[in-house]
């Protein structure tokens, strides 16, 4: 067991080695100033070294945990932000990461109508005998009308658009390998899904739970998955302006795949990158 002494040189040090921007970040959570607070407030009091040791546990733990979420939410944000200051300059490094995105139609819903160069999808009309002769197939979406991408990634970075101009329902992102296609299961990010939708007027991030963005519907999607630094960023493409960022679980061992999908019949969704 360590003295609170030896404790609270270890914190030092923890502090001292965090890098100076994610310090800065740290700094404005009013919970780690408050955890600081107390941790100062140890070593001024004269108690008794064992009841020291037990409440600065607790302290670091809850540091611990404090820098944990300021990891996962804080700095990718100000990552994106960072590299907004210079639009030009950060925009060409993005889109020069440019994929050729090709819909896969063995993975379609038979309810989607793909077209044969894989660049737009639209709903077929009710009616059809798409699902006379179907089987059900791991890969294949059976439940939401929804498509991915023939090739995936896990590694680098990519980007690609998506040409969204005048439709009122959709999805756009990309889904790990392992997730679940079948039926009508919920596509956010605990099963594997991160992705935009629009529906009903409102654009949302479909993390647990939905994450409503009050913002006005974009006509261009531009799709970011950057696997080094393991987030997908989401911009409107014509503005050049950022819309959401996700964390994703990317390991390297399975592939993330672009994946997209649509309920309307007259209006296409067409990748145009």
């Amino acid at each position: 067991m360590c003295t609170t002494q030896e404790f609270l040189l270890d914190y030092s040090v923890h502090k001292n080695g965090i890098c100076s921007r994610l310090y800065v970040h740290l700094l404005n959570s009013q919970k780690y100033l408050s955890l600081l607070q107390k941790i100062k407030w140890i070593r001024g009091v004269q108690q008794n070294d064992d009841l020291r040791l037990d409440e600065s546990k607790y302290i670091i733990r809850e540091l611990a945990a404090e820098l944990d979420r300021v990891v996962q939410d804080s700095v990718p944000r100000q990552w994106v932000k960072s590299k907004q200051r210079s639009k030009n300059t950060v925009w060409n490094w993005i889109t020069r990461s440019t994929a050729d995105v090709v819909l896969d139609p063995n993975t379609a819903n038979p309810d989607l109508l793909v077209s044969e160069d894989g660049k737009y999808l639209r709903a077929k009309k009710y009616g059809h005998e798409s699902w006379k002769e179907f089987q059900i197939k791991r890969s294949k979406f059976d439940g939401w009308t929804c498509v991915q991408a023939k090739e995936g990634y896990n590694t680098g970075h990519h980007y690609w658009e998506v040409d969204v101009r005048k439709k009122h329902e959709w999805r756009v992102g990309v889904v790990k390998e392992s997730a679940l296609r079948n039926g009508y299961v919920t596509m956010n990010t605990k099963a594997g899904y991160w992705n935009l939708r629009l529906q009903l007027g409102t654009l949302m991030a479909l993390t647990e739970p939905v994450t409503k963005l009050n913002l006005l519907k974009p006509s261009k999607i531009g799709v970011y998955l950057n696997l080094e630094e393991g987030h997908v960023s989401f911009y409107d493409a014509e503005k050049r302006r950022h819309i959401y960022t996700f964390n994703t679980e990317c390991t390297g061992k399975e592939n993330i795949y672009p994946m997209f999908g649509t309920v309307e019949t007259d209006r296409a969704l067409m990748i145009s990158s």
